[in-house]
């Protein structure tokens, strides 16, 4: 049966044949081997710069956190050498011409005795 279908009809077939090759082209899926070059160049960019993007943000943040940790510690070691003190209490000055330092010293002057 269908050697007489195909008895006199090749040329038309041939021509469906063709036809369905060319729609092919056509089809919004279709893609020569450049433009899919073109396209995976493209996108291998684009996912660079995103990738290049997201790095320096990292590295921006992780830049911050060591900042911050600098200045804790810093603040802590800072902290450890500031105190609340009493201003009118002497502390560990002691004025040269007092005589709780003369009396520390030795230094007793005879030149201020008037006895």
């Amino acid at each position: 049966m269908l050697n007489k279908f195909f008895e006199g009809n090749y040329h038309w077939i041939i021509i469906i044949a063709v036809i369905i090759w060319l729609l092919s082209f056509l089809s919004p899926d279709y893609e020569t081997k450049k433009q899919k070059e073109k396209r995976l160049k493209k996108e291998a960019e684009e996912r660079k710069a995103k990738e290049e993007k997201a790095f320096k943000e990292q590295q921006e943040k992780v830049k911050e956190q060591q900042r911050l940790e600098y200045n804790r510690r810093t603040a802590q070691k800072q902290q450890r050498l500031v105190h609340w003190c009493n201003a009118y209490d002497q502390g560990n000055y002691l004025n040269i011409h007092s005589e709780e330092y003369r009396r520390k010293t030795n230094k007793i002057n005879n030149t201020r005795s008037y006895y």
